[in-house]
Order: structure tokens, then C-alpha cells, then sequence
């Protein structure tokens, strides 16, 4: 009776040993998986830091060049161009600093902080939208009243007609950036919920923020 006591307890401590090593395991696979949510979470938000770069070091030289171009063709005044060229380096400076993150936002452990920047970050790009596009906007209308004031030659026709249709194609272009921009945000948002959600560690702020 005793030797089977004893083998019964055996068993028992040898099913404690397994499920204690299944646990280890369904652990250490749940922490592989957060990491590489987390890794693909960052990796969607690299695009932005790239083209914030791609901004600085290259739309903003062009755009140096092209308007000192125009200056020299329809003989602007140099306040015009210096305060496009001024808005153009502070608006960059703005998209850094509100795009800007950190690796270790991507960390699991970090990502309820993470989500709330991330709405902050939503929140004040769409401010720095609207800021931007009623400067864009009222710099365009001066540059183009002093376009139409210039002489009527084919050369400054043609420019005008350029003129125009680049200030198309770059508005359009800024508002679909900036829209990708935000869906972007709101996607990871929600990966971060659920994923927070899932291990008990949310408490519904980062949604009630984003509403």
C-alpha cells in the first residue's frame, strides 16, 4: 500500500514538472511573440521617420533651389522668398519633433505609454496640418499675385501654368502623406490595445484619449 502511495506521489511531482515546463515554454513562446509584434509595430512606423529625413535633406533643398529660380525669373522680392524658405525648414522641424520615437517605445513593456504618445503624436500632427496648410495657402496666393503681376511674355506664361499645377500635385500630395500618416497611427493604436488588452495590462485610456 505504501510503494503505491509513493509511486502515485511520484506521478503527481512528475505532472507538476511537466506542467511547470509547459508553462515555461507557452511563456517564453508568448514573450517571442510580443517582441515581434513590437518589432513590426516599430517597422510601420519607420516609413514616417524616413520620409521626415527624405524632407529634410531633400524636399527642402529642392525647394531652396526652385523658389531662388522663380526669385531670379519673375524678380520677386526677397522677403517672399525668405519667409517660404523659413516655413518650409520650420514646418520640417515640426513633423521631427511630433513623429520623433524612441526604440524604447517598441518594448513590451513600454506600450500603453507608447499608445498615448501615439495619440498625443496624432492629436498635434493634426494641428501642425491645419497650421501649415493656412500658411501654405496664404504664401501661394502672394507668390501667385506676384506671378500675374510680372510681364506678360510666353516664358512667364508658361511658368504661371507650372506654377498652378505644381501647387496641385504638391497639396495633393501633402494631404495624402498626412492621411497615411494617421492611419498609420491609428493602426498601431490598435494593435496596442489588443495587445495590451490581452495581458491585462489595459484599462481603456489609450481608447477614451483617442475618442
Amino acid at each position: 500500500m505504501e510503494t503505491n502511495d509513493i509511486k502515485f506521489n511520484n506521478e503527481i511531482e512528475q505532472m507538476r514538472e511537466q506542467l511547470d515546463i509547459m508553462k515555461r515554454k507557452l511563456a517564453r513562446q508568448e514573450i517571442i511573440n510580443d517582441n515581434l509584434i513590437c518589432q513590426a509595430m516599430s517597422r510601420r512606423m519607420s516609413w514616417i521617420k524616413e520620409f521626415v529625413w527624405l524632407e529634410a535633406f531633400l524636399i527642402v533643398p529642392i525647394v531652396i533651389v526652385m523658389y531662388a529660380l522663380f526669385m531670379y525669373v519673375f524678380n520677386l522680392p526677397l522677403w517672399l522668398y525668405v519667409v517660404i524658405v523659413a516655413a518650409c525648414i520650420v514646418d520640417t522641424y515640426a513633423d521631427y519633433r511630433i513623429n520623433r520615437t524612441d526604440p524604447s517605445d517598441w518594448i513590451a513593456e513600454n506600450l500603453v505609454d507608447t499608445g498615448r504618445k501615439l495619440v498625443k503624436m496624432k492629436r498635434q500632427r493634426m494641428i501642425s496640418f491645419a497650421i501649415s496648410m493656412a500658411v501654405t495657402i496664404v504664401l501661394f496666393g502672394l507668390f501667385g499675385h506676384e506671378i500675374f503681376s510680372a510681364d506678360n511674355s510666353i516664358v512667364i506664361i508658361g511658368a504661371r501654368v507650372g506654377f498652378f499645377i505644381g501647387c496641385i500635385i504638391g497639396l495633393t500630395a501633402v494631404c495624402m502623406i498626412y492621411r497615411r500618416m494617421q492611419r498609420t497611427n491609428d493602426t498601431l493604436i490598435r494593435q496596442i490595445d489588443e495587445l495590451t488588452d490581452k495581458h491585462g495590462e489595459y484599462d481603456g485610456e489609450i481608447l477614451t484619449e483617442r475618442k
